[in-house]
């Protein structure tokens, strides 16, 4: 998985694709609310997004 390891503020996707990103919920099944941009991405984490759904599907497309 080429986004491992990287960060929220790595993956810029609030540029790249116009979503927010309000919430992680790690491999291990715990959710953090308005994760600081510095947390890393393992492999089996979910970011939650806001956004329309053209933003949606962009981020879709994009990751």
């Amino acid at each position: 998985m080429k986004y491992v390891g990287k960060t929220i503020l790595d993956l810029d996707l609030r540029k790249k694709t116009g979503c927010t990103v309000i919430g992680y919920k790690s491999p291990n099944q715990q959710y953090t609310i308005n994760p600081d941009a510095n947390v890393q991405m393992e492999a089996g984490s979910i970011l939650i997004v806001l956004g329309r759904p053209e933003q949606i599907n962009k981020l879709r497309a994009l990751f």
